[in-house]
């Protein structure tokens, strides 16, 4: 039965439950414990009815945990309830004869000593003191035997019956044996801050009154004055009525006292003992003086030589570093940085920047012995720097090696390349213009100086960037009047965002047309939508566009394609006068030139989407996706290279006004030199490589004759210019005719696959280079141009910082000296690649590096 052992949580439930006969409380919210599935069988019900009347309540943490031992606080506050809830009987005390006691110790009942501060001890076992019981007010009236006892108030129940029946008073002759003897025991380091552990051993004389453990009292105070009993912590969760465990917060000497009982007699131990402080530890390390770096750094090991005085250990290292950024042997204008804060004993810096660097350690040392962790927070671990250590020693030099450098002199690498374009397809054009962008970078790559002209196309649209000039009648007077239109109007050429609306008269053919005066003679492609208005043909003869023109001097030259009532028509306008043109003089555009050519495209009246590609000796043109006009070719080619949209109206005397709209103009155009422009305009460098690449898909109007092909060929031969073709099947004698007649100075490719084509355009440049040698071993000629191949070698992997070269110049080594050169003897940043004046050059190069990485 063991009655003097503790109970736990869940016996108490169950005993006060069955005891009062508690019932769960319907009309209460069923609480959950969060560990009810822990609640063995025999006591869930009682701990669930015990809470519904909330005679038991659990944890903060909502838990109950059955298992733990009750508090004395906790069964004081449970009868307090649960008398509250019970309905208790009144008191009733039997007859019965008095009762004559002779004695002079009186028996106790079991009861709650009053608590004490709590105090500590030294180790050892502390001297037993036995105190007679004090006597309580009985609440019954006790039954005197020969063995002394007394009975508390009967328990109280539902239904009370009291249990109490009067006997024969006896006489008592003695006093009971029960004596008690206790002794302390001391564990753990006597230091602040660990756990130090008190045991208290008792033992009764009586077997009939054993010690109560659950009685026992033990009280903890300071001695030492400045000491708080806040200063004294026990560990609650950790100790038992015979053990204690407790920390003590600061150093000083503590009384620890122990009481225990057999409910005869009280014993007590005492013991003082002295708790030592918690020493500081001690911070230090070791550092070399110099480093040198390996690569693009330095690496420094730092040495630890830390400890603890008392016997802890070092549970954390930080160290800091910081570097003399500026050089002026301060490094109190400088940032630490935190390098390691993990506890390594030999941690390893790297860095890559040469100067002074400062290295400071800060330690936290780790208890040694036992803590009880609750009570700890990070103030109480002691803490140590190396503030206090001498400079120098905490101080290291990250130092730098010197460069090594070179170099050689070469004539110039020069190219001149003149990228052209005949006829090709848009994207075909565009892919063309981005392979042009790589071959740039692979020269530079290669070291060779490329002079290069290059291609694009550009796209224009009707709002934003045509520049039109208009060719309009502003604020003419008609004869007659159309109620659509006002009298004078305006203007007639009427834009509307993307649209475009030229407006006719009531009797004069006049010829509006708006113009761009373009200069550029390479390949243009025009799309846009045209409808004529839906009336009839007599008074306008229709639509259209003028292309491959110029207007110089008043006089008009070029093509114009125009929708009339026959069907498609193109033009030439050889050159006629301007104003006469415009103004009516001309009732057709073909009686101001001549007709060429007339084209079926259906229905005159419907809406038509052209797409029009015009280079300077031909024209293709598509209506609604049908091929009309294919590759016609132009029968005089040095017009011009001006557009643009224009209406011809028809000379009648009534008040009908015609018109045509043009939507969504677009204009892609290749900007760049046309292949005859490159060989006639461009400036070709002397003593570079000259090449000139052409793109086409057709046949070339520059190579149409046998006579145009010997000009291009004596061209290229001129300017030492090699030909590198991008042609077709179809163009390929073309391009092959022009290449026999410079004996080889070129090459044809096919430009299906533009990509290789391409690559075999960088090969070939290159492999011109390859085979050409450009040293200069001893002597440049006056003027030539010369580059510099610098060696730069760095075991640091430092960049260059400051480069100087020197030339000391001997101008009497050839005869006719022309005098000394500007900069003999005078260090420059930049190297002299033309030399003015004859004469013996002593070339010198100096190379400083940067270790900093900066420009400071």
């Amino acid at each position: 039965f063991k009655p003097h052992s503790n109970i736990s949580r869940q016996d108490a439930a169950v005993l006060t439950a069955k005891l009062f006969d508690v019932d769960f409380f319907k009309e209460a919210a069923d609480f959950k414990f969060k560990d009810e599935d822990t609640f063995p069988e025999y006591s869930f019900k009682s701990i669930k009815d015990l809470a519904s009347h909330e005679i038991i309540k659990g944890y903060t943490d909502q838990t109950f945990r059955p298992f733990n031992l009750i508090t004395r606080a906790e069964a004081v506050r449970m009868l307090d309830v649960v008398l509250k809830y019970v309905e208790v009987p009144a008191e009733i005390i039997p007859d019965a004869p008095a009762v004559t006691m002779s004695v002079s110790h009186t028996p106790v009942p079991e009861h709650s000593p009053t608590p004490k501060p709590t105090a500590k001890s030294n180790s050892g076992s502390g001297n037993s003191v036995t105190k007679p019981t004090p006597t309580p007010t009985a609440t019954t009236t006790p039954t005197a035997t020969t063995t002394p006892t007394s009975t508390m108030s009967p328990t109280p129940t539902m239904t009370p019956t009291p249990s109490l029946t009067p006997d024969p008073t006896p006489t008592v002759t003695g006093i009971p044996e029960g004596r008690v003897t206790v002794t302390m025991d001391v564990y753990g380091d006597l230091k602040q801050n660990r756990t130090v552990s008190f045991s208290v051993y008792a033992v009764s004389l009586s077997s009939e009154y054993p010690v109560l453990e659950d009685m026992t009292e033990w009280i903890f105070e300071p001695v030492t004055e400045g000491i708080n009993q806040t200063d004294i912590r026990t560990d609650t969760l950790g100790s038992t009525n015979m053990r204690k465990n407790v920390i003590f917060k600061k150093p000083g000497n503590y009384r620890i006292t122990a009481r225990v009982s057999n409910n005869i007699e009280i014993a007590e131990a005492e013991k003082t003992i002295t708790i030592g402080p918690d020493e500081k530890p001690v911070a230090d390390f070791d550092v070399g003086q110099t480093f040198l770096r390996e690569g693009k750094a330095a690496k420094i090991e730092l040495q630890d030589k830390s400890y603890s005085p008392d016997n802890d250990y070092i549970k954390q290292r930080i160290w800091k570093v910081r570097r003399d950024s500026n050089n002026n042997g301060n490094f109190d204008d400088d940032e630490f940085e935190t390098i390691s804060s993990l506890n390594e004993v030999s941690p390893v810096y790297t860095t890559s920047q040469v100067g002074r660097y400062q290295v400071e350690l800060e330690v936290v040392e780790g208890f040694g012995s036992e803590t009880i962790d609750s009570f700890i927070n990070e103030k109480d671990y002691k803490r140590a720097d190396t503030a206090l250590k001498a400079a120098e020693s905490k101080v290291f030099t990250v130092d730098n090696t010197a460069p090594e450098a070179s170099f050689t002199i070469e004539k110039k690498k020069k190219l001149d390349v003149v990228f052209t374009v005949g006829k090709a397809d848009t994207e075909k054009v565009n892919k063309y213009s981005e392979y042009i962008k790589d071959f740039r970078q692979r020269m530079t790559d290669a070291g060779i100086d490329a002079n290069i002209s290059t291609i694009e196309t550009q796209t224009y649209t009707t709002t934003n960037t045509f520049d039109w000039q208009e060719y309009d009648h502003y604020g003419y007077v008609d004869r007659y009047n159309n109620a659509a239109w006002p009298n004078p109007m305006e203007k007639h050429i009427l834009f509307d965002g993307k649209d475009i609306q030229m407006v006719g008269y009531t009797v004069t053919a006049m010829k509006d047309f708006l113009f761009v005066p373009d200069n550029n003679k390479t390949q243009k492609t025009f799309t846009f939508d045209i409808k004529r208005d839906s009336t009839n043909w007599h008074s306008i003869e229709g639509g259209g566009f003028l292309f491959n023109a110029s207007i110089e001097n008043n006089i008009l030259k070029g093509y114009c394609i125009l929708i009339t009532q026959y069907g498609l028509v193109l033009d030439e306008i050889p050159g006629i006068n301007l104003t006469m043109f415009r103004d009516g003089n001309y009732n057709l555009v073909e009686n101001a030139g001549k007709k060429l050519a007339t084209y079926d495209i259906g229905d005159v009246y419907e809406n038509h989407n052209w797409k029009i590609v015009i280079d300077p000796e031909s024209i293709t043109l598509w209506d609604n996706g049908n091929l009309i006009i294919d590759n016609f070719a132009l029968p005089n080619t040095g017009y011009g290279s001006g557009f643009g949209p224009i209406t011809s109206h028809a000379s009648h005397a009534c008040t009908q006004m015609s018109y045509f709209t043009f939507k969504n103009i677009e204009m892609t155009t290749i900007v760049g030199e046309s292949l005859t422009q490159a060989l006639n305009e461009f400036d070709w460098r002397e003593g570079a490589q000259h090449l000139l690449v052409n793109l086409s898909d057709e046949l070339l109007f520059e190579f149409n004759t046998d006579a145009k092909t010997a000009y291009i060929a004596s061209k290229l031969l001129e300017k030492d210019v090699d030909l590198y073709a991008l042609g077709s099947e179809g163009n390929r004698g073309q391009y092959e005719g022009a290449i026999t007649g410079t004996a080889g100075k070129g090459v044809f490719v096919l430009n299906d696959e533009l990509d290789a084509a391409m690559n075999g355009l960088e090969e070939y440049v290159l492999d011109k280079f390859e085979h050409t040698d450009f040293t200069v071993k001893d002597y440049l000629l006056q003027g030539e141009e010369a580059v510099y191949k610098t060696s730069y070698y760095d075991i640091e992997n430092d960049p260059e910082y400051d480069i100087q070269w020197n030339y000391v110049h001997n101008p009497d080594a050839f005869e006719n000296s022309q005098g000394l050169a500007v900069f003999d003897s005078v260090y420059m940043a930049e190297p002299v690649t033309r030399f003015d004046k004859t004469g013996e050059y002593a070339i010198s190069l100096k190379i400083r590096d940067n270790p900093v990485g900066t420009d400071d």
